[in-house]
């Protein structure tokens, strides 16, 4: 089958192949007819069933946002694109097409059911955003891994899979591995697995189980160590305090200094470098950024609290003025709104010029970060007020549109009474 049907012409979704699918689903009825009289508006369709149509490709469904059930089965697409905008999709139907590849389905969060059966898929790939998936059907297809089946373990909400069909379906003990690497499992291949099978399998698997547990545990771990990591650095550089909180800036200046390979052949000066005082002072910078910025936060965060209460009460006082305004008027009805060591120490010129040359180099180095520091504060500062400046023209802009709207609309009853 795979969506051929006869010898129909293989056809485009465009918007009156859509109209017309949403105006067959009103029915002829009296809300049906009501419904088609007054237009029906894409964003206010739920559910959308564009079966057997011998559609080629997906397209035009930008405008129905609030779609939560779409049909396209038994038709002749071969690739999914075009849902990046049904983010309220829980139920999509595919099955029976020609598609070859999982993909084009990241922007669909809140999408639980999946049916691919009877396509030309071989791979089980690019799902990971599919958090609330709770029935995934791909029978029919081109599974052959059951490795690759693992990839589905990340769901913690499926309780319905169905591979029946797939090359993988046909392997020994095919139900036993399913039934062990997914103890959450109710059904598998139109068939409820039984608690007996369920035991017999993580019997069989333990020790395979148990490996991937430890596995996944140090995955786990190292991606929260990462992911902390990450967190600090961030904060660091918001505070514009990175790299300060360790020896960095202090090793950095010497890797770029061409005089400290000279410096460091002078006896005890390796030493000091190890413990110069300078480390305790980086750490008592970091320390001082952090806390500024947590103070900066808090009084950005405390000028925008304000903002937005201003603006609260602003708006509330708003809409008094205009309810005193239609109250007044009451008469119009308003609806609707080594060796160098020795060297060195035989010519003290040498030692001397070294070390002038280094500390000109370490003040380039320390210079460079201030002006670094400081140039990024003030692009932060522009940066933030510029944010408040244009939120606040294009709230000014939108009263004047309102404002503007609700003058035609007056216009428009007086021009009615006259």
């Amino acid at each position: 089958m795979n969506g051929q049907y006869g010898k129909s012409e293989a056809i485009l979704m465009d918007k009156e192949i859509l109209q017309r699918a949403v105006e067959e689903q009103a029915g002829e009825n009296l809300a049906g007819c009501i419904a088609k009289a007054e237009g029906i508006h894409f964003n206010q369709v739920y559910n959308l069933r564009l079966g057997y149509r011998n559609i080629l490709e997906i397209d035009c469904l930008w405008e129905f946002t609030s779609l939560a059930r779409l049909h396209l089965n038994n038709n002749r697409i071969e690739k999914i694109v075009g849902l990046e905008g049904l983010i309220n999709l829980t139920w999509l139907d595919l099955s029976f097409n020609r598609i070859n590849k999982i993909e084009g389905l990241q922007s669909l969060l809140k999408l639980e059911v999946l049916n691919l059966n009877n396509n030309k898929i071989s791979v089980i790939e690019n799902m990971d955003t599919l958090q609330k998936l709770t029935h995934f059907c791909i029978a029919n297809n081109h599974i052959g891994q059951l490795d690759n089946v693992l990839y589905l373990r990340t769901f913690k909400n499926l309780f319905t899979l169905n591979l029946f069909g797939n090359p993988v379906s046909k392997e020994d003990n095919y139900k036993f591995f399913i039934a062990a690497h997914f103890p959450d499992l109710i059904c598998l291949d139109y068939r409820v697995l039984k608690e007996k099978t369920k035991n017999e399998a993580a019997l069989k698997y333990q020790y395979v189980l148990e490996e991937m547990r430890r596995e996944q545990l140090q995955i786990q771990q190292a991606d929260n160590a990462e992911q902390s990591q990450k967190a600090e650095l961030q904060l660091q550089t918001d505070a514009f305090v990175e790299s300060l909180n360790g020896s960095y800036l202090f090793k950095s200046m010497f890797e770029d200094d061409p005089e400290a390979e000279t410096l460091q052949c002078v006896p005890g000066v390796d030493h000091l470098l190890q413990t110069y005082p300078l480390f305790y002072w980086y750490s008592n910078s970091c320390r001082l950024g952090l806390a500024e910025h947590k103070q900066r936060e808090a009084e950005v965060n405390a000028f925008l609290s304000a903002h937005a209460e201003a603006v609260a009460v602003h708006q509330k006082k708003a809409s008094q003025i205009l309810a005193n305004f239609e109250h007044q008027h009451t008469e119009v009805n308003w609806d609707n709104h080594g060796v160098q060591k020795r060297l060195l120490f035989t010519d003290k010129d040498t030692v001397m010029d070294a070390l002038a040359t280094g500390h000109d180099n370490h003040l380039v180095k320390i210079n460079d970060r201030e002006t670094l520091l400081l140039t990024r504060v003030n692009a932060w500062k522009v940066t933030l007020m510029k944010g408040i400046q244009d939120k606040e023209l294009k709230r000014n802009r939108m009263r004047l549109s309102d404002i503007y709207r609700y003058m035609d609309h007056l216009r428009e009853h007086l021009e009615e009474l006259q």
